[in-house]
């Protein structure tokens, strides 16, 4: 996520990280440091820093983080108007799109995609271990059918497959890319836009969809074999890639 702060201002006063936009102002109805701008990921947003004169967005004057659009009229103290199409902005915006783009060619040269033997390993040694941790329901599921009933001891199983599946596979995927059995084989999972882990709903999608790749004859499995980035029928869906841990 890319996020700039600018101070704006006729002497800024500026943190680490913050770039000063200076504006002219013989009169000094401009604060030394006036109004905080704040590019957040596209979208950008204007705050008054406590200015003697105020910051006015559309003739109104703000009290509070105010959100931008490119139509809007901004002004500070008595009446000096300021422009999203500043120089510094714009040539700030500029150079970290292109140290973005190259951030991401970077990444994209040095990924290395699993191998379909080290993707089966991690498969298997995670299938071994969740029957594992299903067991215990294998011993308790016919006491709960007798005290209670059949739909009661399916509903516990479920809930409890459920929290296995989110705890042990999705969490740990969502969060460092790799599941135990995933690591063991060296291999890690990312999305194929972003180039960083997968959210927990991406990673549902891709564990539901299993199934799809399974039901016609396991070919969604082994596309790997074919695929030119190595991604089975699950990834594809799920807009993931499995690559070799670092």
């Amino acid at each position: 996520m890319t996020q700039i702060v600018f101070i704006i201002g006729r002497k800024p006063i500026c943190k680490q990280n913050e770039i000063e936009i200076r504006i002219p102002d013989e009169t000094k109805s401009i604060s030394r440091s006036h109004c905080r701008l704040q590019y957040d990921n596209g979208t950008f947003c204007i705050e008054d820093m406590n200015s003697l004169n105020g910051t006015f967005v559309n003739g109104g004057k703000i009290i509070q983080k105010t959100p931008l659009t490119a139509n809007c009229s901004i002004t500070v103290g008595n009446n000096i108007p300021f422009s999203l199409k500043h120089p510094v902005i714009q040539e700030t915006l500029q150079k970290h799109r292109e140290i973005k783009v190259q951030g991401e060619q970077l990444v994209t040269s040095f990924l290395q995609y699993a191998s379909w033997d080290n993707r089966l390993m991690g498969f298997l040694i995670d299938q071994i271990i969740m029957a594992l941790l299903f067991l215990p329901l294998f011993f308790i599921t016919p006491g709960i059918t007798r005290a209670l009933s059949s739909t009661v001891a399916f509903l516990i199983e479920f809930l409890v497959g459920v929290m296995i599946v989110h705890f042990y596979y999705v969490v740990p995927i969502s969060v460092k890319g790799q599941t135990l059995g995933r690591k063991l084989a060296g291999i890690r999972y990312i999305d194929k836009n972003t180039k960083i882990y997968p959210d927990i709903k991406t990673t549902w999608i891709r564990f539901l969809c299993y199934s799809l790749s399974g039901i016609i004859f396991y070919i969604g499995f082994l596309m790997p074999l074919w695929d030119k980035e190595k991604q089975a029928l699950h990834d594809k869906i799920a807009g993931t890639i499995v690559i070799k841990s670092k």
